[in-house]
């Protein structure tokens, strides 16, 4: 009958309870329950006396549970804050048994994960028929853990970060949140106040306000009542009021008014009449023109303000507006008469008043704006509005006139007046806006046809107009030249042609004429001879001039002289010069001119010609000057050009530099080789067989990071000769101290022999006498036992190796040195001690404490250790040795900065103690800082590293996803279930319209396994997990610019 009853319960349950927990600020269910000790607990009972509580549903079996009971968070919470607050753990999974609480004996049904009673400090459960079987069905249980805080006004609150800060947080600041409220009325309905006291609570406060408001306080406010929820940074809400505010809702006010507005500009026909209502009846008023009634009349447009007060000396101030048309105004454009055309008109264009307009210039109205046909004279014009408001306005309307032209006296043309001059600035109208334009039929202008004067120079008429670019008035008239001149006769001999072979010709001028005058010029050419006979080398037209003494007349005759003396085109091409890579050079003058009409010759340096060559290519071995001559045996002429061979075999200086180390701080460098030839026809090469370039391997500064052996190449471009050196770049490792010497009596040789590339040395003889030297000389002064210990440092670290020597100048068995390796890291066994003899008998005989019977023991541990030494004839020597070890690894401390929702935000700061600083860290991330940023959601860890390489793992941390309110406003429901899952899940997600999600799921590393998109508004994903390793996994869904997050559990 009681499996019966446990199966329907069950059934119960699980058909019920399909729903997420219970939501925040719910109440909660009271219960009685019998602990596995046999001790009664009641919820309600635990919580008297104004204490929280603490609900921890779980199943034996459930993984995440027990991670969660392992980290003591609960233990803590009862150990630190049971005083206020009361813990209680209930085992909700009724198919096991009470027995899987102390570990796989006797426990049926899924299992357990160990022994859950060990060090608890609070009550445990096993709910099940008869001992609480509704409980967790009462608190909507539908996975594990599920963890609820309850307030002591009993509501519950479900835990999502399980760390003991934050049911700190929720417990001593969320629980203690407490308001109060102080009331200022409100007179005159909008100068209320309620003022809130607020204390306790968690992070940066929320306010809601039964009227709306957000804000913490209530300012400016009617009469009424008003109460308010606040909302801490946990999401823990209490609501406080109401309080009551006196007064009327709502403050004096003017609801109605009538304005009458001014007809015409000026006039004082305006009106306002205002109706009043609110406040406390029993009003006056105040205008600003001293009008004490709600009517004001007879006033001019403007504006008037109105302050009404009503009983409680509460008012209101308005301020009205009595408008008038503007002022009536017009523009008047008139437009001369133009040379007398009787043409001029009036144009009106009137603005203001009221539309619209009539016009009148004395010979009655018209709705024209416009007069024309009108002449010179003066006019009145006026404009009338809709209003019946009118203006006038006298214009007066010009006139333009014709210009006066005036061309000049006609006057002949003889010699020695070549032009003649007419003058037309006077008598003719002048001045800037006039345009003077001259013409010709059968004449000849000579200068601008554009201005008042001018020259002529042949017979003709010429005729002279004027234009007025003001008023655009033109008028005409013409002036008649003759031709009165007469010329000497004039001969000129000598056309012909020159050449290189003839390069002049002689020329000669004649003429019959008297009293004359003769000399030669040239056409575009400064040439002015006075004889008769001239020497020309060159082509042109050269023209005889004979002139008339008396009546001035020039004759001329032309010869004409032509030229050839186009000299041959050379054209030399050098191939290269002679370098590194070229041993021959090819000069090539194929394109120059070459054919039967031309003569070819090459010349040495010294003028001497090559004989017999008459190619056009030249091939040459060594550094020379040749020129090559061309003739052209049509005109004779002849070119010469020279090139110059160049031998360059000189290399590039190729200087890889020095080299500094990598290490653990330096991860990169730069090699440097700048002493290397520098210039633009430099190229430059770095390789490597066993090293890496990151970059720049064509500078002379690469970026490295792995040691090796590294080759530059330095090529110069401009001769193709190249030169190579190289470098050995090493990388520093975790220093190991290590040292040898050898005695010379008192004087000891000490060698480093270290490991790891030391950057620094640091000796300590054990007499107060120390040294930097890496292989130090040292002569100690008396017999005695020293302690010598050499400390090296790098990059990577401090190490530092000691060893015990014994100085004596006696023969009986003694210790001569020892040396003690210390235990690297923590609970290593990589202790040594190694010991070494002098004096005695051999051979010697060992005896360690640990059962060795060498002079060297290794993989110790910490602790302490003894040896006999004895010697052939039984001489002994006891001795005593220590192996320390550094202490453990910890985490000292650790800060999480949880991220914004649609963001990477979060941050993980941690503290490290113990081991030997300094630490190295490897996240998992990538980052090697103690502190990481710009994280998403998820788990993370590191490994951190001391300065002997000894290596602690800590993690995971958890960064959790903050929801902003603009993801909850998008994304109205986001549920995964069930959680934990075993095989396949839905993902249900409500949008606020249909629109594209991007659904992906990531590892608890943070790397993304799974990802998807669909479309719609109300979506239902299904995943399967079988294929999935057990753990925590994170599910994230974006859409619009947000996200958000949740945590996933596979089992």
């Amino acid at each position: 009958m009681k499996k019966i009853i446990f199966n329907l319960i069950l059934l119960i349950f699980v058909s019920n309870h399909l729903a997420a927990q219970l939501p925040d600020g719910s109440p909660a269910p009271d219960f009685a329950i019998t602990d596995i000790n046999g001790n009664g607990y009641s919820l309600y009972a635990a919580m008297s006396g104004g204490k929280s509580a603490c609900i921890d549903f779980f199943a034996t079996w459930c993984g995440p549970c027990w991670s969660f009971h392992s980290s003591h968070v609960l233990r803590d919470v009862q150990t630190n804050l049971g005083y206020t607050t009361s813990v209680v753990m209930m085992e909700a999974d009724f198919a096991t048994n009470t027995p899987c609480f102390y570990g796989p004996s006797g426990c049926t049904g899924r299992g357990t994960q160990g022994n859950w009673v060990s060090g608890v400090n609070y009550p445990q459960a096993d709910l099940g028929p008869g001992n609480g079987e509704t409980v967790a069905y009462e608190y909507n249980v539908t996975y594990y853990p599920t963890l609820y805080v309850i307030s002591p006004d009993f509501r519950t609150w479900e835990i999502g970060d399980r760390s003991y800060q934050n049911y700190y947080n929720w417990i001593i600041n969320s629980f203690t949140l407490n308001a109060t409220g102080s009331v200022t009325h409100s007179p005159c309905g909008d100068d209320g106040k309620v003022v809130l006291n607020v204390t306790g609570g968690f992070g940066s406060l929320k306010y809601k306000w039964s009227n709306g408001a957000v804000t913490k306080d209530l300012i400016n406010i009617p009469g009424g009542t008003y109460s308010v929820t606040v909302t801490d940074l946990n999401g823990y809400f209490e609501s406080y009021g109401p309080w009551t505010v006196n007064g009327p809702n709502k403050r004096v006010d003017i609801v109605s008014q009538s304005i009458t507005h001014v007809k015409c500009f000026g006039e004082s026909t305006g009106k306002i009449v205002i109706g009043v209502n609110y406040g406390t009846p029993g009003y006056t008023y105040n205008w600003s023109n001293g009008n004490n009634t709600n009517i004001i009349s007879n006033v001019f447009a403007g504006n008037y303000s109105v302050t009404v007060t009503d009983a409680s000396s509460c008012t209101v101030v308005k301020t009205y507006i009595i408008t008038e048309p503007s002022l009536l105004t017009a523009k008047f454009s008139t437009f001369n008469e133009t040379c007398d055309g009787q043409n001029g008109y009036i144009a009106t264009s009137a603005t203001g008043g009221v539309p619209p307009y009539s016009y009148d210039r004395g010979n009655g109205k018209q709705s024209n704006a416009v007069f024309s046909k009108l002449k010179q004279g003066t006019y009145t014009v006026t404009v009338t509005d809709k209003n019946n408001c009118s203006l006038s306005q006298t214009l007066y309307i010009n006139g333009t006139h014709k210009p006066v032209v005036k061309p000049g006296v006609s006057t002949p043309l003889i010699c020695g007046r070549d032009t003649i001059f007419f003058d037309a600035s006077i008598g003719s109208s002048s001045g800037n806006e006039f345009i003077y334009t001259w013409t010709t039929r059968n004449g000849a202008i000579i200068g601008d046809f554009n201005s008042t004067a001018i020259k002529v120079a042949k017979p003709g008429t010429y005729n002279l107009k004027i234009e007025n670019t003001v008023d655009h008035c033109e008028n005409s008239d013409s002036v008649i030249v003759k031709d009165l001149r007469k010329y000497p006769d004039v001969l000129a001999t000598g056309d012909g042609h020159v050449n290189c072979y003839e390069p002049d010709r002689i020329l000669e001028g004649k003429t019959n004429a008297l009293a004359i005058k003769y000399y030669w010029t040239k056409l575009n050419d400064t040439l002015n001879d006075t004889s008769k006979f001239i020497k020309v080398i060159h082509k042109g037209s050269y023209v005889f001039n004979v002139k008339d003494t008396i009546n001035q007349c020039v004759s001329k005759d032309t010869v004409v002289v032509t030229e050839n003396k186009v000299y041959p085109t050379v054209i030399l091409n050098k191939s290269n010069d002679i370098n590194c890579k070229y041993d021959e050079v090819t000069i090539d003058a194929s394109q120059s001119d070459q054919g039967p009409d031309f003569n070819v010759e090459w010349t040495r340096e010294d003028g001497s010609i090559i004989a017999g060559l008459k190619d056009l290519t030249l091939k040459l071995k060594e550094a020379a000057f040749r020129t090559l001559n061309i003739q052209n045996k049509i005109n004779g002429c002849t070119t010469s050009k020279e090139v110059e061979i160049i031998e360059d075999r000189i290399h590039p200086i190729a200087e890889a530099g020095s080299s500094n180390d990598l290490g653990c701080i330096t991860m990169t460098l730069n090699l440097d080789g700048t002493i290397s030839s520098q210039g633009s026809q430099y190229n430059y090469f770095w390789k490597t067989i066993n090293g890496n370039i990151l970059n720049g391997s064509n500078t002379l500064k690469p970026l490295i990071n792995q040691a090796g052996n590294y080759i530059l190449n330095v090529k110069n471009t401009e001769n193709d000769c190249e030169s190579e050196d190289s470098i050995k770049v090493q990388e520093q490792t975790q220093p190991r101290a290590q040292f040898t010497f050898v005695k010379n009596n008192f004087e000891l040789n000490f060698t480093d022999a270290s490991q790891g590339i030391a950057t620094s040395w640091n000796w300590s003889f054990g007499d107060g006498t120390t040294s930097v030297e890496q292989h130090p000389i040292y002569l100690y002064s008396k017999e005695g036992e020293y302690e010598v210990c050499l400390e090296i440092t790098n990059e990577c670290g401090i190490n530092k190796s000691c060893q015990n020597v014994v100085l004596t100048n006696s023969a009986v068995l003694s210790l001569s040195s020892w040396e003690v390796r210390q235990v690297s890291c923590n609970g290593y066994q990589d202790g040594q001690i190694k010991l070494n003899l002098e004096g005695g008998t051999k051979p010697y005989s060992y005896l360690w404490s640990t059962g060795a019977n060498t002079a060297l023991i290794s993989n110790l541990k910490k602790g302490n250790y003894s040896v006999t030494i004895q010697d052939a004839l039984g001489s002994q020597i006891n001795k005593g040795f220590s192996i320390d070890e550094p202490s453990a690894i910890l985490l000292a401390n650790q800060k999480i900065n949880h991220t914004i929702s649609g963001s990477a935000t979060g941050s993980i700061e941690i503290n490290i103690a113990g081991g030997y600083a300094p630490y190295r860290y490897e996240w998992n991330t990538g980052a090697t800082t103690s502190t990481i940023q710009d994280l998403a959601a998820g788990t993370y860890h590191v490994k951190v590293l001391d300065a002997n390489s000894c290596e602690k793992n800590f993690g995971p941390f958890e960064v959790n996803e903050l929801t902003s309110t603009k993801s909850a406003e998008l994304f109205s429901q986001f549920e995964i279930k069930p959680n934990p899952v075993n095989q396949n899940g839905i993902i249900s997600v409500h949008l606020n319209s249909k629109q594209d999600l991007k659904i992906k799921l990531y590892n608890a590393n943070g790397r993304l396994i799974h990802s998807d998109h669909k479309y719609g508004d109300f979506i239902h994903y299904s995943m399967s997990f079988d294929n999935y390793e057990p753990g925590i996994y994170f599910v994230v869904i974006q859409s619009g610019g947000y996200q958000m997050t949740r945590k996933w559990v596979v089992q």
